[in-house]
């Protein structure tokens, strides 16, 4: 049996659960101009979620202060749990990779980091994700938080596959642990592939949200002079999930070079 691709038995039609609200964004402080501008930049995405405020914040490439491979010090996650923490709680997560629960919305459960099977690496990049289980109206849901290897060496692609596969395998155990309904489970992240993970995935029974709405093709990420565009950050969902949709895919190159998605879904009992 794939794990991957199973949800259970289904002996009964799905009840229709509460409504989460997910925004993911790659906050792009950890290159050399991404942690030497975040500064200025930070505060106004603060401002954005916390005037509209979702249930779920699933954030990548968040600086923790390190001042790693010659960039400037950048401590943009510190910045962020300051100036959230009366809303916003902050889980464990690593390598820039972080979820924040709205403490009003929703009740976290248990958080930790999935990382990829070592035969996933490429070149010790990016190979982990946050995640977060949580309850909302007595029903259980989870999000993870991933970023996926950034090289654009001809073997990178397979690897980015590799490793999206194997942390979604690691979600999925962690999902059973908990008891948590695999169609309640949410990806989402920068991917740095524009096809090939997103088509792997729906090998395995899992689907991008942005399928059937005009998001569908929209590039979000577009360097920070405007000039590329690709579509690198997905959300993912099982084929037998409840309602998911991407509703919004917000630029703001004053916040980032990438778009942040804002993704509804329906959980299901």
């Amino acid at each position: 049996m794939d794990v991957m691709n199973d949800p259970g038995p289904d002996e009964t039609a799905p009840t229709i659960g509460p409504v989460i609200v997910s925004a993911s964004l790659n906050a792009a402080s950890y290159n050399r101009r991404g942690a030497a501008t975040y500064e200025d930049r930070i505060d106004r995405y603060i401002d954005r979620r916390m005037t509209t405020e979702v249930d779920v914040v699933d954030l990548q490439e968040v600086g923790n202060g390190s001042g790693r491979w010659g960039r400037p010090n950048c401590n943009m996650r510190d910045h962020l749990e300051a100036s959230w923490g009366h809303r916003y709680r902050r889980h464990i997560g690593s390598a820039g990779r972080y979820c924040f629960s709205n403490r009003r919305r929703i009740k976290p459960i248990k958080s930790g980091v999935i990382t990829a099977d070592p035969s996933t690496w490429f070149r010790g990049d990016d190979k982990q994700a946050a995640y977060l289980v949580f309850r909302k109206e007595g029903i259980l849901g989870m999000d993870v938080s991933f970023h996926l290897e950034s090289s654009e060496h001809q073997a990178a692609e397979a690897k980015r596959i590799a490793q999206m596969l194997s942390i979604v395998s690691g979600a999925v155990e962690i999902a059973s642990e908990w008891d948590v309904d695999v169609r309640n489970l949410l990806f989402v992240g920068d991917a740095n592939s524009t096809q090939a993970v997103p088509d792997a995935l729906a090998g395995h029974g899992w689907r991008n949200v942005a399928r059937g709405t005009t998001f569908l093709g929209e590039p979000t990420f577009k360097d920070w002079d405007g000039r590329a565009a690709k579509r690198l950050d997905y959300g993912f969902v099982h084929d037998t999930a409840g309602p998911a949709a991407l509703r919004e895919v917000i630029y703001d190159r004053a916040v980032s070079d990438h778009a942040e998605l804002v993704i509804e879904r329906t959980l299901v009992v």
